[in-house]
């Protein structure tokens, strides 16, 4: 069975989020999935039918667990599919397990932008304990924004948006693996997408860091953290037509997500890809 490594969100190698893709003509089983998902132990493989040039199947998978929606293997995946001629430009449609979204592959003087479309965000509770989320992060109450809220937004796996006023504090965050775990759990959110206004690029207009609790290297790009953060923004703050958002750097990955709020609060995040290499794992 052939599988691609593809670093999303990057043009460059050795930056960006990297992604397993397997493409097959029948799922397997899920439990033999989840192996494969394990054996590879990138954050996350993901296994796409073809149904025609404008329509694709996906399942999702962490080493651990099967996921609902995941962003940047979805534009791994159409990275692979473009390159392999499997699908068109333009408009994709998406099907999931759980629900149905719309991809779009767009050439814009040969710099091909992969990016997915996410309509269903909710908006959920606000964390009034400003002291009890700087606690989790490791970092002090003044170093949260005082002006926009931590909030629970919910754009296909939910996360906890948390404001911080500069680089240098969102810099000085920790994973405490379980402080955060409880604090997702109490609030039904699975991890937290936490920004900074403040840029290394002068060019870019957010910092960002997703902080998963979990083991492992941090999520150099999340493409469902980043949706609901600018589905927050829409909703906390006046909106740019269009956003470009770093992340990645603490990791030395870094990324570059290009994302964007419709009249109609319909979010789109995309960005670039790359193929880093091509293997055959047998089963």
């Amino acid at each position: 069975m052939d599988y691609y490594i593809v670093n999303s969100f990057a043009k460059e190698s050795f930056r960006g989020n990297p992604a397993a893709v397997v493409l097959v003509k029948q799922f397997p089983k899920t439990k033999l999935m989840q192996s494969i998902a394990k054996q590879l132990n990138l954050v996350e493989t993901v296994f796409i039918k073809v149904i025609n040039k404008s329509k694709i199947e996906i399942k999702y998978f962490t080493p651990l667990k099967q996921l609902p929606i995941a962003g940047h293997p979805t534009i791994a995946g159409l990275k692979v599919l473009y390159e392999q001629k499997l699908i068109n430009e333009g408009s994709i449609d998406v099907l999931t397990d759980t629900s149905y979204y719309v991809a779009f592959v767009r050439n814009n003087n040969n710099n091909i932008i992969y990016s997915l479309s996410f309509n269903e965000i909710k908006h959920k509770e606000v964390l009034t304990n400003k002291e009890l989320v700087a606690n989790v992060l490791s970092i002090n109450a003044n170093d949260l924004q005082t002006n926009l809220p931590v909030k629970v937004v919910d754009s296909g796996l939910g996360h906890i948006i948390v404001p911080v006023v500069s680089l240098e504090a969102l810099n000085r965050v920790k994973r405490n693996i379980g402080k955060l775990k409880q604090l997702c759990n109490d609030y039904n959110a699975r991890e937290a997408q936490i920004f900074t206004y403040e840029t290394i690029s002068k060019n870019n207009d957010l910092h960002t860091r997703n902080i998963c609790p979990r083991e492992g290297v941090e999520d150099p790009a999340c493409g469902v953290g980043n949706a609901a953060l600018l589905s927050y923004l829409a909703k906390e703050s006046q909106a740019l037509n269009t956003y470009k958002i770093e992340q990645g750097y603490i990791n030395n990955f870094q990324s570059l997500i290009i994302g964007s709020v419709t009249k109609d609060q319909r979010v789109l995040i995309g960005g670039n890809a790359i193929i880093m290499g091509k293997g055959e794992i047998y089963v």
